[in-house]
């Protein structure tokens, strides 16, 4: 017998959740953390080809510096996301990485770790956060679906030495 529509509807809407939580980092996890980081950012649009020694000294820098706007997400005991924030001005905020392993976008560890560094900012009293994404970066579309416009009187300048 076939099923009907909504009982088809209803069984797919069930999707199971994956098992992870988002916490602060602690100084033990910059290893797991500077591994998603280069992971995350290795292929296309990105390509970074950064170090694990480099990721985690980049990460120490904003760990060190506030420690307490730092998140990891974790499952199995394995970090499987970072979120490492910053404060520029009174009232306003930068998240400065955003990262999730490959195998685990789309699974609501982004969303998760994107509203604890909104959360938390918030409840500091802050009414503004910025960040900056690649625009060819299928990230964009997550970070406009969350809120986030892109501004456009802002460049970034590069320059080899």
């Amino acid at each position: 017998m076939a099923e009907s529509g909504i009982g088809r509807l209803f069984r797919h809407s069930q999707q199971p959740t994956p098992d992870f939580t988002v916490r602060p980092v602690a100084p033990g996890d910059l290893s797991g953390c500077a591994a998603v980081y280069v992971e995350a950012f290795a292929d296309p649009p990105h390509n970074l080809t950064w170090s694990l020694q480099d990721a985690e000294e980049l990460l120490g820098v904003f760990l060190q510096r506030e420690p307490s706007l730092c998140f990891c997400a974790e499952a199995k005991r394995t970090v499987i996301g970072i979120a490492f924030c910053s404060t520029v001005a009174r009232y306003r905020a930068t998240i400065e990485e955003l990262a999730v392993l490959p195998a685990w976008q789309g699974k609501g560890v982004g969303k998760a770790l994107l509203d604890k560094c909104l959360e938390e900012l918030r409840g500091r009293g802050y009414t503004q956060v910025d960040l900056i994404a690649n625009l060819r970066a299928p990230a964009m579309r997550f970070y406009e679906r969350n809120g986030f416009r892109v501004v456009r009187h802002y460049a970034v300048l590069v320059k080899d030495l």
